[in-house]
């Protein structure tokens, strides 16, 4: 499989190709100010589910002026909406930072896992902004029950739900006819 940018395990010369940007008014993510669309190919005819993709944040600051990056500013987005991502900071010696300090270095990474079809393409936007981001919803460590009312039932086909405001589960319990 390619990185990011097209290029195989073994390094090519041959620059990756550019690929358009959308306008901001179609951003995924209006909030940012900068996006950085590249494309994952996969050579080898196998399709990729969750591929470990790893981007090293040299090549992204390589291709943006924008200093500093804030890592909770960056979304990723592919095909099917975003994409959880993860920043590996490190302290500038390589080693993975005890207390990160939230702007992208060169040493930094940015992993996520990519899907890409037997022996083709999959385009990816990466968005970011020089200011943190607002936190994301945090699930409630709390699972709360809620019966449905037979209405509901009737709707959904169950019978109990269960979550945290982000992890959610419904349950369906048979009915037993009495005799």
């Amino acid at each position: 499989m390619s990185n990011m940018y097209g290029e195989t395990a073994i390094p090519s010369e041959k620059p990756p190709e550019p690929v358009a940007v959308a306008p901001t008014d179609r951003w995924e993510a209006p909030e940012a100010v900068e996006c950085l669309q590249f494309e994952v190919t996969e050579e080898l005819g196998v399709p990729r589910k969750s591929e470990p993709v790893i981007f090293p944040a040299k090549e992204i600051l390589q291709r943006t002026g924008l200093r500093p990056v804030a890592c909770s500013s960056m979304r990723l987005f592919g095909p099917d909406g975003e994409i959880p991502i993860q920043i590996d900071e490190r302290d500038g010696s390589g080693i993975w930072a005890e207390k990160p300090n939230g702007v992208l270095d060169a040493d930094d990474e940015l992993v996520f896992l990519a899907a890409v079809p037997a022996a083709s393409k999959t385009v990816f936007r990466l968005y970011f902004s020089t200011q943190p981001s607002a936190s994301p919803q945090q699930p409630s460590p709390e699972f709360q029950w809620r019966r449905f009312t037979t209405a509901e039932f009737k709707q959904k086909g169950c019978d109990a739900q269960r979550g945290n405001g982000v992890v959610e589960e419904q349950q369906s319990h048979p009915v037993v006819e009495q005799a």
